[in-house]
């Protein structure tokens, strides 16, 4: 499974219906499968989750040494093996709560980008963004904006675009203080370090966003912008340079060769004549 795309125009292609009557009008994720009878095109987010992620990793852990934690001194040292159940769904709580204030804050900032009201929650990071959006003179001219590349044979939704300044920004929303940073090691280092554990992991992702916009990493402003959870109207802005763009692309080239392979489906010649 995995995030596609189809063209004529652009569209997501995340779901599909049923094949049985039971369940008519219901639908499913989309599945490598249902991808090659479209002709549908992968997210870079789906190719690129075929080889490890190690910021990822390192937030997971994080999360489940948090889970064990939080277990531990609710269990007031009764270990035993309902300890390791109870920690672990005491891990997928936090993730699955990190995810959705995750969600809520991109959706915050794409109300925002629209003139649409949002939650009051989120006034302080929507202020910091649009001030940052202001201050690198990045006028949206695209907001959540599909896009298809059959040269490249990638689809995928990009955050914000801006085609004047060639501009593409992805927001990333991550933890900046943490459970035991406090005691280890000073704050705005600390957010610095959480940012380079993701760097390489996010290079491929912005790379192909750029090929798969303007066919070139030459002039392209490539932006992730790391927007704390936990730390409201915090955001750290990442301007990757031209060397960085094509380390990130010559990685993302190398896996897509693997997940074609992997699924037997290269969308960039099977939906040629």
């Amino acid at each position: 499974m995995g995030h596609f795309y189809t063209d004529n125009p652009p569209r997501p292609f995340y779901e599909v219906p049923y094949a049985d009557k039971k369940r008519e009008g219901e639908t499913r994720p989309t599945t490598i499968s249902d991808a090659k009878k479209a002709g549908a095109f992968p997210s870079p987010n789906t190719v690129m989750n075929i080889i490890d992620k190690p910021g990822l990793l390192y937030w997971k852990l994080q999360m489940m040494a948090d889970a064990v934690y939080d277990t531990i001194i609710e269990l007031g040292g009764d270990w035993n093996t309902y300890g390791w159940a109870k920690s672990y769904d005491k891990y997928k709580q936090l993730t699955e709560e990190a995810a959705n204030k995750g969600t809520d804050i991109h959706n915050a900032i794409e109300k925002s980008l629209y003139g649409e009201p949002f939650d009051d929650e989120y006034i302080d990071t929507v202020k910091a963004v649009l001030d940052w959006l202001i201050k690198e003179k990045i006028t949206p001219t695209g907001i959540e904006q599909v896009f298809v590349n059959k040269g490249i044979g990638i689809g995928g939704m990009i955050d914000v675009v801006d085609d004047n300044s060639m501009s593409i920004v992805d927001w990333k929303t991550i933890d900046t203080i943490g459970r035991y940073d406090g005691v280890y090691i000073e704050k705005d280092s600390n957010r610095i370090r959480r940012i380079d554990f993701h760097v390489k992991d996010k290079l491929p992702l912005i790379a192909s966003y750029s090929m798969g916009i303007f066919d070139t990493l030459d002039n392209v402003n490539l932006w992730n912008v790391f927007i704390s959870r936990d730390e409201p109207g915090v955001i750290m802005p990442r301007l990757y340079t031209k060397e960085e763009a094509e380390w990130g692309w010559k990685k993302f080239c190398y896996t897509y060769e693997l997940w074609s392979h992997n699924n037997d489906y290269d969308p960039r010649r099977d939906g040629e004549e």
